[in-house]
């Protein structure tokens, strides 16, 4: 075989193997941005719940302060 067919064969098999692995990455887009959408209510969440402690801790600190006084 000639070599510049060799060569061709064996970029033919690399493309390939290119056009499969960007198939795949674009399989898993659908669940990445599901992913990314939980990720982002997640984080809300937990800035929600942060900020009602810190507001519980507020209050409570406000009570003992008129509870001391």
């Amino acid at each position: 075989m000639h070599p510049e067919l060799e060569a061709l064969l064996a970029l033919q098999e690399k493309d390939q193997a290119v056009m499969l692995t960007d198939e795949a990455l674009e399989a898993l887009e659908p669940a990445t941005r599901a992913l990314d959408e939980s990720q982002a209510a997640a984080e809300r969440a937990l800035g929600a719940a942060q900020a009602a402690i810190q507001a519980a801790l507020d209050r409570r600190d406000e009570l003992e302060g008129k509870i001391a006084s």
